[in-house]
């Protein structure tokens, strides 16, 4: 099962020079329009035991990602499939090459190469190839607050 998540405020505290635009709800949200720090309810049990389902991830928009962390992957509207959750956290395997300066990437018009992010899941065991120019961002999950027993 694919771990995706569900926007969620994240309890731990955001800097207070954190300005964010004003947003009707987070799950109306995009990117540009979160604060630098949030959270995000896993849904799935892809990357469990490392991240379980039901757990919060805590989501920094500000550091930068790298290979070995886990990442929230925001998809641009146009690449997601009916039913099917606009974001996904995976762990990064190989982080997009350096000419991708920043989020939304678009590729050059005459170029036949395609810059790509390797993400992987646990269960089952499988690496992703994700195009750069699906993505409208991928932020660093700073950590995570398992969801409490009883």
């Amino acid at each position: 099962m694919a771990t995706s998540a569900r926007r969620k405020p994240a309890k731990a505290a955001t800097p207070a020079t954190t300005q964010a635009a004003p947003v009707r709800s987070l799950l109306d949200a995009l990117p540009p329009d979160l604060p630098e720090v949030y959270g995000m309810q896993v849904d799935g049990d892809c990357l469990a035991p490392s991240i379980p389902h039901g757990a919060v991830a805590v989501v920094s928009k500000i550091e930068p990602p790298k290979a070995g962390d886990f990442v929230c992957l925001w998809f641009r509207p146009e690449f997601v499939k009916p039913g099917q959750h606009q974001t996904i956290i995976k762990r990064m395997v190989m982080a997009p090459p350096p000419f991708v300066k920043s989020f939304p990437h678009n590729e050059h018009p005459d170029s036949e190469v395609k810059a790509l992010v390797i993400v992987e899941m646990f269960n089952p065991r499988q690496q992703l190839h994700i195009c750069c120019d699906q993505l409208l961002a991928i932020h660093k999950v700073t950590g995570i607050q398992r969801k409490k027993e009883g």
